[in-house]
């Protein structure tokens, strides 16, 4: 009976872990770098995507890149003890234990150092809002994340940091209506994973945080509200005389695009991760990509501010 047992249990497929510098990759979560698009935000309204001041640009979003992949890791350490029951953040390198903690720390310290020090090559004020940006999410790994609201205003104000250095990369003084949309439009996201964990991921934790689905629906249809309001608010205070068809045509795409995103947090057959499930939805992902194109017609081609070839 022991020599069938141990047969058995030799023809057992063995999972070959992966290497450690595969597993260190997958814990900063690339996919996720998506997210330091925003810092482009100024140099696009600034109408120099097209000038060498891109690369300025190219350089934060890199240092914000490394500093939100060191906020994952900490919170993936902090939080291994729960993860490690979770449905889907059970199979997490550091949660699974593919990566020691002692390891994983220092990789993330280094990657927030780097990314100072490569925000300090554009200039110090972007430096300071990455010194601001990993102060504020070590804060939100150990203690703001169990405050109900404020857990996701801090992920909004994340985002405006990177819309700031964005700014300061190229001495641009960005709208307040954008500062105030990227808030919104990140406490939109925010609340809709918040809603996506309990319905369809199986995390209790945030009801008892004082989360509930009809809560966040309320919250959900508030941020959405005021990110579409404060979007007409940017587009009338550019004046009638910058904006033409391209960026009033553009009110309707955001329009359709918010509530297609309201759609798919509330169809119960979706059950992806919820950044995947954004980046996969084509009709989503199509809308923002007409908006970008509108946006850059009526910004460079539309626009009697700018002139061909743009003065580097």
């Amino acid at each position: 009976m022991t020599t069938l047992i141990e047969k058995n249990v030799s023809e057992l497929p063995v999972r070959s872990p992966k290497p450690i510098w595969k597993s260190l990759f997958i814990s900063t979560r690339p996919m996720h770098w998506v997210k330091n698009i925003f810092v482009f935000l100024p140099v696009v309204f600034d109408y120099h995507l097209f000038s060498s001041e891109v690369f300025s640009s190219m350089v934060v979003f890199v240092a914000f890149s490394l500093a939100a992949s060191m906020a994952y890791m900490i919170n993936d350490v902090l939080d291994r003890p729960h993860d490690i029951h979770h449905p889907s953040k059970m199979d997490r390198p550091i949660t699974r234990g593919d990566i020691p903690p002692r390891l994983a720390v220092i990789s993330a310290v280094t990657l927030g150092l780097l990314s100072i020090l490569v925000g300090f090559t554009i200039h110090l004020r972007v430096a300071l809002v990455l010194v601001a940006y990993i102060s504020l999410f070590v804060a939100y790994s150990v203690w703001l994340k169990r405050i109900i609201i404020l857990d996701v205003a801090t992920i909004g104000v994340g985002f405006v940091l990177r819309v700031v250095a964005g700014a300061y990369a190229v001495n641009y003084i960005v709208s307040d209506w954008i500062l105030i949309s990227t808030f919104f439009l990140a406490s939109l996201i925010g609340f809709s994973k918040r809603r996506y964990e309990i319905m369809y991921d199986d995390e209790g934790i945030q009801f008892n945080r004082g989360y509930s689905p009809y809560f966040l629906d309320l919250l959900i249809l508030f941020s959405a509200a005021t990110v579409m309001g404060s979007y007409i608010f940017y587009v009338i205070s550019r004046g009638t005389w910058q904006n033409g068809i391209p960026v009033l045509v553009s009110v309707l795409v955001v329009f359709y695009g918010i509530l297609r995103y309201l759609l798919l947090i509330h169809r119960s057959e979706e059950r992806l991760d919820h950044t995947q499930l954004i980046l996969t939805d084509r009709p989503l992902v199509a809308a923002v990509l007409v908006w970008i194109v509108l946006l850059l017609t009526e910004l460079y081609m539309f626009n009697p501010r700018i002139t061909w070839p743009i003065e580097q």
